[in-house]
């Protein structure tokens, strides 16, 4: 049984239902029923009712979730303890078009996480990014990984997938160099 369990049962008793508490975690309700069967099974006693058409919380759910947790924010609290002081400097490139939409989140959460570890955002186009991590003068880049795959030198980590759109005249007809012009639909690819 894993101790993520007893933080569903929380989530359960919060919400009122499998539903909610699966909303809640991300889980799929019959994920978050396996988890609370497992819990009864580890328990040895049934912590909820299951006679009617909706699953009631019995006196032992909420006991167990009384006693956990405590015990679950205290060991949270120690997971969250830093142990390594992250300091220095990251020389990060970013590709011009991305640079309004992550560098400003990005740079506030590092700053509020590791405040003394300072970033140096560099832009650039893809290419000249990805050579420079090659060459060191870069530690990292947000970039357009190349088709081909990318160098093996360089470990890859999908960030952000954003769509593209096409935009156009705003009529159906333009001029372009004296000839008429049709906006034309193009499907996705």
């Amino acid at each position: 049984m894993k101790i993520d369990a007893f933080s569903t049962l929380d989530a359960v008793l919060r919400g009122g239902t499998l539903a909610a508490a699966a909303h809640e975690m991300n889980l799929t309700p019959s994920a978050i029923s396996m988890q609370m069967k497992q819990l009864e099974a580890y328990l040895g006693q049934p912590l909820f009712d299951r006679s009617g058409l909706q699953v009631k919380p019995m006196k032992l759910a909420h006991e167990v979730s009384s006693v956990m947790r405590d015990a679950l924010q205290q060991l949270e609290s120690l997971r969250k303890r830093a142990t390594v002081s992250i300091e220095g400097s990251v020389r990060l490139g970013v590709i011009e078009s991305m640079q309004p939409i992550v560098l400003p989140a990005t740079m506030r959460l590092l700053r509020e996480r590791y405040p003394r570890l300072e970033l140096r955002p560099a832009r650039g186009r893809s290419a000249s990014l990805i050579a420079a991590v090659k060459a060191g003068d870069l530690d990292a880049a947000l970039v357009a990984q190349p088709e081909s795959g990318g160098s093996a030198r360089l470990r890859w980590q999908p960030m952000l997938r954003r769509e593209l759109v096409l935009g156009g005249a705003a009529h159906g007809h333009r001029k372009l160099r004296g000839r008429a012009v049709q906006a034309v639909r193009l499907d996705p690819l």
